[in-house]
């Protein structure tokens, strides 16, 4: 069941104004892919970031609760429909922009992955994440994984192999 904030505080502000910061930039960048590419990365963000933040941050690790207890709230959910895909939609604008080939491939992987790194630091800094047995740091692989696994998929709905299939808005077996 969700639960209202118990306290509606410095956290809760933070996170809406860093969604709606980035709903602004989706919407000022709406023409950058089709219908069918926006659907493929938010939904597979929002899928991949439960999944990620239940795994480590519920019991039996429980290793840290996001914003005021390990309830799930309200906003928790805002967190996981909005700001995490869109997140990883806007370092996928990026990517597709600067198009990195070979070595420089994995560089941008983990440039965006220090860059989020600072993203959670400030969002500590406000309590939208308290640790308990994580540390910042071990973030930067977590993220670095999350952008490796969007960047593959990225990557194989923009190949030449599955574009056909793609751009005609529906995965038709390949025979």
């Amino acid at each position: 069941m969700l639960l209202a904030s118990r306290h509606f505080d410095l956290n809760e502000w933070f996170l809406i104004g860093v969604t709606l910061l980035e709903i602004a930039l989706f919407l000022a960048l709406r023409k950058r892919f089709s219908l069918l590419i926006k659907v493929i990365v938010l939904g597979f963000n929002f899928f991949l970031s439960q999944a990620v933040d239940f795994v480590i941050a519920v019991k039996p690790l429980d290793l840290y609760d996001v914003n005021d207890g390990p309830e799930y709230e309200w906003l928790d959910l805002m967190l996981y429909v909005l700001t995490y895909p869109l997140e990883a939609y806007l370092v996928m604008v990026v990517y597709d922009r600067l198009q990195p080939k070979g070595w420089s491939k994995m560089g941008f992987i983990w440039g965006m992955a220090f860059m989020t790194l600072g993203f959670e630091g400030i969002a500590v800094w406000f309590d939208v994440y308290t640790y308990k047995g994580w540390n910042l740091y071990e973030s930067l692989f977590v993220y670095a994984g999350v952008y490796g696994l969007n960047v593959a998929l990225f990557d194989f709905v923009r190949s030449p192999r599955s574009s056909g299939r793609i751009a005609a808005g529906r995965m038709r077996r390949a025979d």
